[in-house]
């Protein structure tokens, strides 16, 4: 496995690749029902721990996790190489892929560089659900 690096440039070594407290494992036994909270808003980071781009990106999710202000926000990632179910029934095609969900429902992609500050207001943005007011 290649090294991984955090934002200092210093390299973890022996760490797994999104072992944190901030952000939630997810797996297809879990997926719907960490997802499924209608007063939370998740972003989650669809990866594959030898990807060069993922971990280009993994210090800035770390950080967005551990500096994300607020109540209901979440951050999850989910390991494509041990869920590819899951990631095909989610239509990840590349990695990584950030997708927010609310209430269970997915509202939007990250589609912006992995830059913690931007990962950071894009969650913090993000309308709950039972903020959302229906079109007329």
């Amino acid at each position: 496995m290649p090294a991984v690096y955090n934002l200092n440039g210093e390299e973890e070594k022996g760490i797994p690749f999104l072992q944190s407290r901030s952000v939630k494992p997810l797996a297809k036994h879990n997926f719907t029902q960490i997802l499924s909270n209608k007063d939370t808003a998740t972003l989650v980071m669809f990866y594959d721990p030898d990807c060069i781009y993922c971990q280009s990106a993994k210090p800035h999710f770390l950080k967005a996790a551990k500096t994300t202000a607020g109540k209901n926000r979440l951050y999850a990632a989910v390991d494509c190489s041990k869920e590819p179910q899951l990631c095909e029934l989610e239509n990840i095609r590349s990695f990584p892929t950030f997708k927010l969900f609310v209430g269970g429902r997915f509202l939007a992609r990250y589609n912006q560089s992995p830059n913690f500050i931007n990962m950071r207001n894009f969650l913090e943005n993000a309308p709950l659900e039972n903020r959302i007011i229906p079109a007329q």
